[in-house]
């Protein structure tokens, strides 16, 4: 072997060594930074490595959404592995979202890279008479009439182009072109040298193998090996850069280290200080526990040294004990904040005993007798531990008890529901930053089962306070997850009845409509069913049941009377049935968190359970309209701050939800807060604790103590009489005395206790706004961008989520890695790591389009092949076909 040889080989082990590392493995790939991952695609496409370059940019598209540059590389990596028909729609996608001069570039040569030579050659034409002093149109036309085979037009495009810019090495490759398509290999031999004069002793890559392919034309076999050689070499030294941060994020270990048992893995990762003797202590008198689970014990001495935390807990991960331990151990009150009613009814009577005396809830069912009884003993220091909606730290009376009582521990349950860019946004948890100074600064605990790397900084920044992380692994070895690609709804129908015969103990079926879910629950009692009169086999659930059908509905199923659920996600987080021994999503959710939350409820006693995803091609589009369908776009926008103007006049106002919605809004099912939210972070209007919009007001006569200016604007707003009993509008009142009708209350009730002689009843309590007026100009100016966020988010989403579903690696890992871990493959515990057996992911897989079609049925259509080689003279060769 020569030297030469000997050099070569060394420089082609660092690109073996970084197609190996890759394999690929979108947990590997998604752990290195944006910067890293542009850089592994490139040095894949360049190695000529184009299915996983292919992987690499599907990675790209899932974790960061179609961006321009995402959009622009699959235009130019589609053609060359023959899908066509994607590169143009990811071209004309890039057109449409970012109307650029860049983009329309991209488009035409995207047309000339398919073959659709009239439109590149219309289209270059146009860039070239909007802008004709730059290069770029007269370099698209030169190209497109050497394709055409019309060398002299070429030519002259590349000679004008010289008198433009006489040192472009572009226009002198292409000059170079023309000439040797004429027949010119002299001149085109000449030009071919002086820019091998040119290339110094740094060249760029792209214009060494540009020159390359003109050597090529030339019949100068010589220099086009020695330059492609060049082009390996640099491409060997960024491979051999990029495998050290690839080697370092191996997901949990090395590959040479997954032969160790994962449980092993998972528990060297779950080591941590044992927990104080007082809190072992209480786990065992209250609980009867003889210890804790991995993340408890830190996450119950952080609330209990006064440390801020985001806990993200996966299910059955045993949340509801670290707090409940510390409502225990602390003085003071913990307040729990839950998004559903029947989550915190399940958890206050699973309490044990010795906590369920010092605990209670506060919810919409309650009588205003029982409510204010409830707040009474809040206020006196009776519980320690108080469940409660969110919503409900608008009203001042519930505020005012828990003030009174102090509170040192606020924990905010489900906590991705706090972000706006979350799968479960619900704009009610805004208030809860609010309220903490009222509340004394208590230290916050939130706590989630998911929460993306993206996610876990969302909602630290809206809770306005840095959080300290405490992340459980998420991997469960009893959760067998599964992806089931089918052409069809029907063939999902078959595949979800052969898997409830075939699977035993109690199943959710999660439907996306209820519609659906109805559906669902006649096929599985008609197919499963042995005689027409035995019991039900399945029950469906949705919103669209009234409240105390959907109670009856969940208790059957809780009870074992029915074995099957065939639900919407209402169905979710009041859920606790620990021995669910399925789940099967019958279309995907609306992302990858939402899955890990819904199929994370099978299997929480610890036994085997199964996780079946039923994909179909089709499943994309309908993500992608149902994600369109949320969003809220810039004239729908407008129409619900013209409602709320209409509706709340130049001021504030107490109103419902559904006064605010413009009708269309109510018939697309969109949900009006959402769209009240954007507008408040865009600073349209502000959103006050709720209010009622009246009051009933007896006075005695009595002058409340320290009765200054305010109290005698009070009188003479309402001219209020001693003994007199009246109807206070609050709202209007607002406006005079500078207060809103939340302000107005407090008031009422302070006067009340200071001696005023008031008896106050407050009527229903609703929204409380006021619009900010005159409207900030920058305000205005901003929506557009907060709506683009919300929407390139959902697209994430989508494309997430189709990753998952469609990718070949380990499930378990790829979840993990969405949320931020680094996880092994799970050797046996999914359906792609127990199809290899040695629990490495399999070669990812890249369809051509006529793959695709074939697999959906459609008529197959031969792909046309791409030339190589040298390229032949004009007169030879006819135009390429379209």
């Amino acid at each position: 072997m020569t030297l030469a040889d000997d050099t070569r080989t060394a420089e082609a082990e660092p690109a073996r060594r970084l197609r190996d590392l890759v394999a690929v493995d979108p947990a590997r790939v998604a752990a290195l930074t944006a910067k890293e991952q542009w850089e592994l695609y490139a040095c894949l496409r360049g190695l000529g490595d184009l299915p996983n370059a292919a992987a690499v940019l599907d990675a790209l598209a899932a974790q960061h959404g179609p961006l321009a540059k995402v959009l622009d590389a699959q235009a130019q990596l589609w053609p060359l592995l023959g899908r066509e028909e994607e590169a143009l729609r990811a071209a004309q996608e890039r057109v449409e979202r970012f109307p650029s001069p860049t983009g329309d570039l991209a488009l035409a040569r995207t047309f000339l890279a398919t073959g659709r030579l009239e439109d590149a050659a219309a289209l270059a034409e146009r860039i070239r008479d909007r802008e004709p002093a730059r290069a770029e149109g007269w370099v698209l036309l030169g190209q497109v009439a050497l394709e055409q085979g019309d060398a002299e037009a070429a030519l002259e495009v590349f000679e004008h182009l010289l008198t433009l810019q006489p040192d472009s090495p572009v226009a002198r490759r292409g000059l170079a072109r023309a000439h040797a398509a004429l027949g010119d290999d002299e001149a085109a031999a000449a030009l071919v040298a002086d820019l091998l004069d040119e290339l110094g002793p740094t060249p760029t890559i792209g214009g060494m193998a540009a020159l390359a392919e003109v050597a090529d034309e030339l019949g100068d076999d010589a220099t086009a090996a020695q330059l492609r050689e060049r082009v390996a070499a640099q491409w060997a030294k960024r491979a051999a850069a990029l495998l050290e941060p690839l080697a370092a994020t191996p997901v949990a270990r090395e590959r040479d280290q997954a032969a160790a048992p994962l449980a092993d893995l998972r528990a060297a990762d779950a080591e941590e200080a044992p927990a104080p003797s007082e809190v072992l202590a209480a786990v065992r008198d209250y609980f009867g526990y003889d210890g804790l689970r991995p993340g408890q014990a830190r996450v119950i001495e952080q609330a209990l040294a006064g440390v801020d935390t985001l806990a993200t807990m996966p299910t059955g991960a045993g949340k509801s004990l670290c707090y409940q331990i510390v409502a225990m151990l602390r003085p003071g009150v913990t307040v729990v904040i839950s998004p559903l009613i029947a989550l915190m009814q399940d958890q206050v009577e699973s309490l044990p005993p010795a906590i369920a005396e010092r605990a209670t809830l506060i919810n919409s069912t309650l009588d205003p007798a029982e409510l204010r009884r409830r707040q009474d003993e809040i206020a006196a220091g009776r519980y320690s531990l108080v469940y409660a909606a969110p919503e409900r730290l608008r009203q001042p009376p519930f505020l005012r008890a828990l003030a009174t009582a102090g509170v040192s521990l606020l924990v905010v349950d489900e906590a991705h529901c706090i972000s706006l860019w979350g799968h479960d946004f619900r704009p009610d948890y805004l208030v809860v930053p609010r309220v903490l100074p009222a509340l004394g600064e208590p230290t916050v605990l939130a706590m989630t089962a998911t929460a993306t790397p993206e996610m876990a900084r969302e909602i630290a920044d809206r809770l306005g306070r840095p959080l300290a992380r405490v992340q459980v692994c998420l991997f469960r070895p009893n959760l067998h997850y599964e992806v089931r690609q089918l052409p069809n709804k029907e063939a999902k129908y078959r595949a979800l009845v052969d898997l409830c015969r075939e699977l035993e103990g109690s199943g959710i079926v999660y439907v996306s409509s209820r519609e659906g879910c109805e559906e669902v629950e006649r096929l599985l009692n008609r197919e499963l069913k042995r005689r027409r009169w035995d019991p039900d086999v399945a029950l469906a659930y949705h919103a669209g049941y009234d409240k105390e059908d959907r109670a009856e509905r969940m208790r059957r199923f809780m009870d074992g009377e029915v074995r099957i659920m065939a639900a919407t996600v209402a169905f979710g987080m009041g859920v606790d049935k620990a021995d669910v021994r399925f789940i099967v999503h019958l279309s995907p959710p609306k992302s990858l968190e939402a899955y890990a939350q819904e199929s994370g409820r099978a299997g929480r006693d610890g036994r085997p359970a199964r996780c079946v995803l039923l994909y179909a091609s089709a499943d994309k589009a309908n993500l992608s309209r149902w994600a369109k369908q949320d969003e809220f776009d810039l004239e729908t926008l407008r129409r619900c701050y013209a409602q709320a103007r209409r509706v709340l006049g130049a001021g504030w106002g107490v109103v419902s939800p559904a006064d605010l919605a413009p009708p269309d809004l109510v018939e697309h099912d969109q949900d009006v807060r959402v769209g009240l939210g954007i507008l408040e972070r865009a600073g349209l209007l502000e959103r006050h604790p709720d209010a009622p919009r009246t009051a009933d007001v007896l006075w005695s006569g009595a002058t409340p103590d320290g009765a200054g200016d305010r109290w005698a604007r009070f009188l003479a707003a309402t001219d209020l009489q001693p003994g007199e009993r009246r109807t206070l509008d609050l709202v209007a009142l607002s406006g005079p005395l500078d207060r809103s009708p939340a302000e107005l209350e407090q008031q009422l009730l302070d006067w009340r206790e200071q001696g005023a002689g008031l008896r106050v009843a407050a009527g229903r309590r609703d929204l409380c706004l006021r619009l900010i007026l005159p409207v900030p100009a920058e305000a205005a100016a901003g929506l557009p961008g907060l709506l683009e966020e919300v929407r390139r988010e959902n697209e994430k989403r989508v494309a997430r989520m189709v990753v998952f579903a469609t990718s070949r690696s380990c499930r378990h890992a790829a979840l993990a890695a969405h949320l931020g871990e680094r996880l092994a493959p799970c050797r046996t515990a999914c359906d792609i790591c127990a199809a290899t057996g040695d629990g490495r992911s399999t070669k990812y897989e890249v369809r051509t389009a006529s793959e695709e079609r074939r697999v959906a049925g459609a008529p197959h259509r031969t792909p046309r092949p791409r030339a190589h080689g040298p390229r032949p003279t004009p007169h030879a060769r006819p135009p390429r076909p379209r």
